[in-house]
């Protein structure tokens, strides 16, 4: 299940009220019987925030991404002072959620957090093979910055933000990536690059795409998929890809454009009733889509077609 805002289970900021900042949105995902993951975004533009409030501890990991620049300043970690270091826009800072954290907060700020279950990154080590992971190892003191990681979270961005739609195929899809780049790059996981040369067995490929396309309008979850096919998320995930050359989510778009495409040679009916039919959120969503899959807007393709 998908919620944003205000109706997710992020839906208060961890730090301070939420009337204390100009912008928060966030969104998060509930993997079918496992623990919701999260993203929110803040910002404020006055300066002199002031000591943050202290976290309530919770059985998970913060990741910040910095979309301005923030100075060091003094941090708390279960009561103890330390120095944090300067974290230029695109850094990051990984906090174990297990412990108590509070910042100082002098200049204005604008961040991007990801929330991210123990139990997930369990999950990754558990699939890898590999021992538990017991904490991630970013050190706070000095200054990271993580491409991979970044671009990831900003790839939420307009989600979280309400300027695109949410799609629960997509952001799992998202998160899986990041879960597995936090085990590797911050929880020393080694895994073999080794590619998965299989992919489903023909009869399970069939079911996941009987489940994609039953109904156009509510598409399943990754977990939903996973579990019909008696797999982990993550393996589904690999072995759909070697099987049909694109992750679910992208492969499911593509099938509703062709599917939009044999609406379209029906003159009469209206575009935006076919963007519905064909699970889009509006009719801007399904032209931006269509035109990035097929290189023109649906009025345009249909003029064509049709002539």
């Amino acid at each position: 299940m998908l919620r944003t805002g205000r109706q997710s289970d992020f839906r208060d900021p961890c730090f301070t009220d939420p009337d204390l900042l100009d912008v928060f949105r966030s969104l998060s995902v509930h993997p079918l019987g496992r623990a919701p993951i999260g993203a929110a975004f803040y910002s404020r533009a006055q300066p002199g925030f002031g000591r943050t409030l202290t976290t309530t501890p919770r059985n998970l990991y913060l990741i910040s991404i910095m979309i301005a620049p923030v100075p060091g300043g003094e941090m708390w970690r279960d009561q103890r002072s330390f120095h944090r270091g300067y974290i230029p826009a695109g850094g990051i800072a990984v906090l174990d959620h297990r412990s108590e954290w509070s910042a100082l907060l002098e200049d204005p700020f604008a961040l991007f957090d990801l929330f991210i279950p123990v139990s997930a990154i369990d999950q990754v080590a558990r699939e890898a093979g590999r021992d538990r992971i017991t904490t991630l190892h970013c050190p706070l003191e000095q200054t990271n910055v993580d491409p991979v990681m970044y671009h990831l979270a900003m790839s939420l961005m307009p989600l979280v933000r309400g300027e695109l739609p949410s799609t629960l195929l997509f952001v799992e899809h998202v998160f899986q990536a990041i879960t597995l780049h936090l085990a590797r790059a911050y929880g020393g996981l080694a895994i073999s690059e080794t590619l998965v040369r299989g992919g489903l067995p023909p009869f399970l490929y069939k079911r996941a795409q009987d489940m994609l396309l039953s109904d156009l309008t509510t598409e399943p979850s990754l977990s939903e998929l996973a579990q019909a096919c008696g797999l982990s998320s993550r393996h589904f995930t690999r072995a759909f890809k070697a099987s049909s050359g694109e992750p679910p989510h992208r492969w499911l778009l593509r099938r509703k454009v062709d599917r939009s495409k044999e609406l379209l040679r029906i003159e009469s009916m209206p575009i935006a009733d076919i963007a519905l039919l064909c699970g889009f959120a509006d009719q801007s969503h399904f032209t931006r889509i269509f035109r990035r899959v097929i290189g023109s807007s649906p009025a345009a393709w249909r003029r064509m077609v049709l002539n």
